[in-house]
């Protein structure tokens, strides 16, 4: 999955610099022939091990969507990994059982720990998908429309002013092209 090293090898040419390699590896991949076999290839694997955009959706969405408690019993224990919904088991990340030894006489206490993965990052990730977020850019720029840089013909007393007195006033969206 590394055009560069792929190339590399398939040329058995050697490069003066990584960077010329890259170049290279770039002007051969992008041929649309070479493309289209990549992706044939990369389409290959995917069907291979059933994956495909909607899997990996709906995989996110387990974690998105998971619930914490949905893995205790009503009396504050854990549940047993097969009385687990199996959709909620697929948002576990980590499982340990830690039995932590006790002074003598006393019976070890058996503590389990259960991580799950991150929601928030599911939850972003299927945002994007979903285009929910729209990155916005913020330009500051002088009165003319000019971009507010230092080393100009103001001294760095008045480009500071400046900076202050715009951030002072509320920002206005500059209308994209």
């Amino acid at each position: 999955m590394d055009a560069t090293a792929a190339y590399r090898i398939a040329s058995g040419t050697k490069f003066s610099s990584d960077n010329s390699a890259r170049v290279a590896a770039h002007k051969f991949i992008t041929k649309p022939k070479v493309a289209a076999m990549v992706q044939a290839a990369m389409d290959k694997r995917a069907k291979k091990v059933g994956f495909d955009a909607d899997r990996v959706l709906e995989e996110l969405a387990k974690i998105a969507f998971s619930d914490f408690a949905d893995l205790f019993k009503e009396d504050g224990t854990l549940k047993e990994i097969q009385a687990i919904d199996p959709v909620l088991r697929k948002a576990v990340m980590n499982f340990e059982v830690v039995v932590k030894q006790g002074p003598k006489g006393v019976e070890p206490t058996t503590v389990l720990k259960v991580k799950l993965w991150d929601k928030l990052s599911a939850l972003d990730k299927l945002g994007r998908h979903l285009k929910l977020f729209h990155d916005t850019k913020v330009e500051v720029s002088d009165h003319d429309g000019g971009p507010l840089v230092p080393g100009g013909s103001l001294s760095d007393l008045e480009l500071a002013r400046k900076i202050a007195f715009i951030l002072s006033k509320p920002l206005k969206k500059k209308p994209t092209k």
